[in-house]
């Protein structure tokens, strides 16, 4: 019973881990606010939270990107197929006997457009440079807290931690906190940028036919005129009779 119960939670676990999670904001560690009678298990506690946040955000994007990178290259590679087969579709017809279908070459052309929309306006490609550029940036900044970590604790080592390193080394993790929260606002202020931008290309391109149809009339022309009835056409009044 006790094996039974376990493989659903097990199986729940490992479908959860598959699903692509969100970055969500979690609790402060409270055990580091406990624990500051001893400032380098407080600071341990602290740093961990910090690099495991990190870390995750790193993941996070890595993930992100890999979605966004198989999309982007099917998308590519299928618009160059179709491109190349309506460039050679007029040789192939008119190499064949018989009249071909030239329209066929339009169709191929429309549906390469279609792929290269598609990926420009849900920001595929774009977004897999994004990702990358924001991962590759918090890796660099983790790495820079880590070494900056080790300098402090070897500082530590030499002598008593006293109040300002302590405080020093809080306020490492505090900066690393705060550079790791604008590098991610930044990327999701550019994807936010992008997709209304794509949404007003979207609207304008597709409320254009309308806007050129609708013509004004000539100003020569006044407003009832083309209602109007024509003015039937006078005829001279009839000679007066011969005289007698």
């Amino acid at each position: 019973m006790v094996g039974a119960a376990r493989q659903p939670t097990a199986r729940r676990e490992w479908w959860l881990g598959r699903r692509r999670r969100d970055l969500r904001a979690v609790p402060f560690p409270d055990q580091a606010l406990q624990q500051w009678q001893d400032p380098e298990v407080a600071l341990a506690l602290l740093y961990r939270h910090a690099e495991a946040r990190a870390i995750d955000a790193v993941d996070w994007y890595l993930e992100d990107k890999r979605g966004k990178r198989a999309w982007s290259r099917g998308l590519r590679v299928v618009a160059i197929l179709l491109v190349i087969a309506g460039a050679m579709q007029p040789v192939l017809d008119a190499a064949g006997p018989g009249r071909g279908e030239p329209a066929w070459g339009y169709v191929l052309l429309a549906l390469a457009a279609a792929c290269v929309g598609f990926d420009r306006f849900f920001g595929l490609s774009s977004g897999w440079m994004r990702t990358m550029t924001t991962a590759q940036a918090l890796r660099r900044r983790l790495e820079l807290l880590q070494y900056d970590w080790a300098v402090e604790c070897a500082k530590a080592a030499t002598r008593t931690v006293d109040g300002k390193q302590v405080l020093t080394r809080v306020g490492l993790l505090r900066a690393f906190a705060d550079d790791a929260a604008v590098l991610m606002q930044q990327e999701t202020s550019e994807w936010v940028t992008e997709f209304q931008s794509n949404l007003v290309q979207l609207e304008t391109s597709a409320g254009r036919p309308s806007l050129a149809g609708a013509r004004a009339r000539p100003s020569s022309l006044r407003e009832g005129d083309a209602a109007r009835p024509p003015a039937a056409e006078t005829s001279p009044p009839p000679a007066p009779p011969p005289g007698r």
